[in-house]
């Protein structure tokens, strides 16, 4: 939005304000009046002869030297002695100087003292008032003191400096060089002179498709008001949006020499950013967005001949003084040290300062030396190829990546492109330099240091990006999901069926290196392999070429009945080497609901045998699971875990069918029907379970068993094995209660567990003395109560309960095998239910009778107690 507004107010204006690194606006004079009497002085520089200078220019091309464009006049001007100084009405000044290069086609300045104090600016401006550069303000002062500013076209420019009046006096202009402009850099042909070849293809043709984002980074470079190269903004893998500019070694001989050793200081560079025509072969006129200054942090070495040093592949490295990220559209161009040349490529470049141009290979660069040496290809629009001022452009391969800077090309240009030979600095060399020990072992002269100030190692590359320094934001692709476990389940795991579902993570924009992201959860459900869900996947990674990964959740059909259960997924990221990531907003959670598809069954009781069809399913910890037969839908038992042991895959089945009594026991009689419990994982455990018994399986027992009992007498009663009179020793039974199931019946009790591979199940009443659950003076049910311990195996908690003929009152009391009595308790009692809670926690392990006296009769009733 900013852009736009700003490009409406220009288009307003009757000239264009250039974009040097400024903050725009309208000299003083062009919109106030200014005195008539003030008559800006004018200097004017000698002639030059423009042919003769073209033709030392030849000759210095075969040295490998940097297009020259304009002649340096070598000056002293400044505000004291030069110029006009014009009192205003409210006390600030207005200091004026108009300089004339006559024939010349533009006109640059370079500066040995500069600056500007707050408040404070600078315009500089053409003949017609057309083309205006500034302001310039504090903002653009150097630590160097030094400044240069960019091309004013035609053979006149006018330089107007305001000063407030609070800062009279502190500002400094000292003009120590008046680039003399003899060959045309405005983008277009200037009447018949010819700028770059007319075999070239512009950056924005069809050949430039693939390449506007590289584009972007390429930049025109002045260097020292009078010569020309190319150079690139590149990435680093510290990814801190740092100005850094890869161009050639021998573009720093343009001028005064420099050297990241002997002479970095580069503030007389002019960097123009997106000179380019809009369209494929436009003669519009290109933008000029600049930037000045910059320090050489590392290059090959000095040329101190014309001819190139050997020692070297010709690279240098510019940390720019004014960063154009934010004020221009560009991009840190990605690069590849490894060595690895690609199979096709472009140079992007501007050939004598034109506008941009792409040329195209379609060869596998071939190893010279220090170099990358190749061929163009003809193209669409052309044959584009190399010349003069294209020096120091980054040569690309087909992924986007730089592999070297233009060292030098063939002479016959566009004369003969098909044979204008392209050879690049190979940046693989560059990195290290080892193979010459004149410049090995000194940052200054290797790329290393600077392209990789992170230490990634072997990796030697980086990919590019608008914004390297921007926060990298992760991010959830979809935000809700719903699951009916039962309906949506597609695979099993033993008896457990579930459903893997994945989801997709994304990053923007691409990291330069790895950001790992943790994937974390919260909810009401709960995780486990034996639980809700497991999250299989906790965290991803991201890097310079992965923007998006997955995640994978297994949520599992535990057939318990429940509410719907929720999971929220969070991403936390953790970057790497001071990238800076976090969360999008809005995008920062995914929630997956899991609806409960289980629902209490409302079959018929199972009366007959299953045992080639068992009802199963996944008992967890605190879970409650309803046994059916598959098919049939017949309900046999239902349990409640309370604890938190797994008995992981379950079975049950009826073993012994029938609606009679077993009166086969050793002491007592059972229903017919007989049930098995089979776990994966025996163990103990507090369980409140359900037998589910046919009206007619009670009735026919309370008519065929010889005890004369009836339903009200039925305890459930469990067995290390199946239930069967062999195994009458491993019975305990428990404190049931009933329930109708229709015309059916349900039969409750708390037991403690599952404890063996087989675990029998039965209803009935059995007296048994190896494992007692209850006695009753020798053995059997006193004629006036009937007493029930249970559990009466414990560590803790048992609850003692019977029934008496007549309320009154009883003590309770409890002897151990010595005959000693521990506990005596007297308490009144009712007709009919009573009962009494029991702490076995303090007792020490071993057997122990626990009594019940009834009133004065003297009768009593005992049950064996059991502490582990």
């Amino acid at each position: 939005m900013q852009k736009f507004i700003l490009f409406i107010l220009l288009a307003c204006l009757p000239f264009a304000v250039q974009a040097q690194l400024s903050k725009g606006g309208v000299p003083y004079s062009f919109s106030n009046k200014t005195s008539t009497t003030a008559r800006v002085p004018v200097y004017t520089t000698p002639s030059i002869d423009r042919e003769a200078l073209m033709a030392e220019d030849e000759i210095d091309l075969q040295s490998n030297l940097p297009l020259r464009f304009a002649f340096g006049h070598e000056v002293s001007l400044d505000m004291d002695k030069s110029g006009n100084w014009e009192l205003l009405s409210n006390g600030d000044r207005l200091w004026r100087l108009t300089i004339v290069c006559p024939e010349a086609v533009n006109i640059n300045l370079l500066y040995n003292d500069f600056y500007l104090p707050k408040g404070a600016t600078l315009y500089l401006y053409g003949e017609t008032g057309e083309q205006v550069l500034g302001a310039f303000t504090e903002e653009n002062n150097k630590a160097s003191g030094r400044f240069a500013s960019a091309l004013v076209h035609g053979e006149q420019l006018t330089l107007e400096y305001y000063e407030p009046d609070a800062v009279k006096g502190e500002g400094r202009i000292s003009i120590s060089q008046i680039g003399h402009g003899y060959r045309s850099l405005s983008g277009q042909a200037a009447g018949t002179e010819k700028m770059s070849g007319d075999c070239q293809v512009d950056v924005n043709c069809s050949e430039g498709i693939k390449w506007q984002d590289e584009k972007k980074g390429v930049a025109r470079m002045v260097m020292d008001g009078l010569y020309l190269c190319t150079g690139t903004l590149v990435n680093t893998t510290a990814s801190d949006c740092k100005p850094i500019f890869l161009t050639a070694n021998h573009c720093l001989a343009g001028g005064v020499v420099q050297d990241a050793v002997a002479n970095p200081d580069v503030s007389g560079y002019v960097f123009y950013w997106n000179y380019e025509v809009p369209e494929c072969g436009s003669l519009s006129a290109a933008p000029e967005q600049t930037t000045t200054g910059g320090t050489v942090l590392a290059n090959a070495g000095l040329m101190t001949t014309g001819t190139h040093t050997l020692l070297s592949s010709d690279f240098a490295l510019i940390q720019l003084a004014e960063n154009p990220r934010g004020a221009y559209d560009v991009y840190f161009n990605g690069w590849d040290a490894t060595g690895d040349q690609g199979n096709t490529g472009v140079g992007i470049h501007h050939p004598a300062g034109d506008v941009k141009k792409i040329s195209t290979h379609n060869v596998v660069p071939e190893v010279d030396g220090y170099y990358w040496s190749l061929f163009w290809s003809a193209t669409e629009n052309g044959h584009s190829v190399t010349e003069g001022g294209s020096s120091g452009s980054a040569l690309f391969r087909e992924n986007g990546l730089i592999i070297g800077q233009l060292f030098g090309g063939g002479s016959v240009n566009c004369d003969d492109p098909a044979n204008d030979l392209g050879l690049y600095g190979k940046l693989s060399y560059s990195w290290t330099n080892d193979d010459e020990p004149v410049l090995t072992g000194d940052p200054r002269r290797r790329l290393l240091d600077w392209l990789d100030p992170i230490g990634q190692g072997n990796i030697r590359s980086v990919g590019g990006s608008y914004d390297p320094c921007e926060t990298k934001m992760v991010y959830f692709k979809s935000s809700t999901a719903t699951l009916l476990a039962e309906e949506n389940t597609n695979s099993t795991d033993g008896c457990r069926e579930y459903i893997d579902l994945t989801y997709e993570i994304g990053i923007t924009p691409y990291p330069s290196f790895p950001v790992e992201t943790e994937i974390s959860f919260s909810g009401t459900a709960t995780s486990g392999a034996e639980e809700d869900f497991e999250l299989l996947t906790s965290s991803v990674t991201f890097n310079n070429v992965t923007n998006s990964q997955t995640f994978t959740v297994r949520v599992y059909d535990d057939a318990y009945v429940e509410a719907a259960e929720s999971i929220n997924f969070n991403l936390t990221p953790f970057p790497s080497n001071g990238e800076h990531a976090a969360v999008l907003e809005g995008a920062d959670q995914l929630s997956l609901t899991i609806e409960n598809a289980d629902v209490i069954p409302q079959g018929h009781v199972q009366t007959v045998r299953n045992q080639e069809n068992p009802a199963e399913a996944f008992l967890g910890p605190n879970a409650t699971v309803y046994y059916s037969v598959p098919g049939s839908g017949g309900l046999i038992m239902a349990v409640e875990n309370n604890s938190d042991h797994s008995f992981g895959c379950t079975e049950v089945v009826v073993d012994n069918a029938g609606g009679t009594a077993n009166n086969s026991w050793m002491n007592g009689t059972t229903v017919s029907k007989t049930i098995q419990f089979l776990p994966e994982h025996p163990g103990a455990g507090n369980l409140h379970v359900q037998l589910y018994y046919g009206n007619g399986e009670i009735n026919g027992w309370e008519w065929f068993n010889n005890q004369g009992l009836d339903a009200t007498d039925l305890r459930v009663i469990t067995f290390a094995g199946s239930a069967e009179p062999a195994n009458q020793g491993s019975a305990t039974t428990y404190m049931t209660t009933q329930s109708a199931y229709g015309d059916d019946h349900i039969f409750s009790a708390t037991i403690n567990g599952f404890p063996e591979v087989v675990n029998g199940l039965t209803l009935g009443s059995l007296g048994n003395g190896n494992v007692p659950d209850q006695l009753s003076g020798q053995g059997n049910r006193s004629a006036s109560t009937s007493m029930l311990l249970a559990p009466n195996v414990t560590q803790s908690q048992s609850l003692l309960s019977w029934n008496e003929t007549a309320g009154g009152s009883a003590i309770v009391s409890i002897v151990n095998m010595a005959g000693q009595e521990i506990y005596r308790r007297a308490i009144v009692t009712s007709q009919g239910y009573n009962s009494l809670g029991m702490d076995a926690s303090a007792f020490s392990p071993g057997i122990y009778l626990v009594r019940i006296q009834h009133g004065e009769s003297g009768e009593y009733s005992q049950a064996r107690l059991i502490r582990q």
